[in-house]
């Protein structure tokens, strides 16, 4: 493990990863080992529902903000592990 091989993205960043495969791909199941520690992530849709008035409040607060907002979460939590489970960190060739 290259610790100067670890690719790290920011939001708003896009990587697109080629592979060399075998002849004959599609007789092949491919995955993608990941190895790493706790990772954040951003998706591109997330970045628009931006609020600064909702940050502000929850700097003042949090208790408050956070029960304000936790049923719409507890209705979108599902889909979240759904998109970070197929998530993956990679490292660089």
């Amino acid at each position: 493990r290259d610790p100067e091989r670890v690719l790290i993205s920011l939001p708003g960043d896009c990587r697109q990863l080629q592979y060399a495969l075998p002849q004959d791909p599609a007789s092949f199941e491919l995955f993608l080992d990941a190895r790493g520690y706790y990772l954040e992530w951003m998706r591109e849709e997330w970045l628009a529902e931006q609020d600064l008035r909702k940050a502000a409040r929850l700097a003042r607060d949090p208790a408050a903000c956070l029960r304000e907002l936790a049923p719409e979460f507890k209705k979108l939590e599902p889909l979240m592990e759904e998109d970070f489970w197929s998530s993956r960190y990679v490292i660089q060739p």
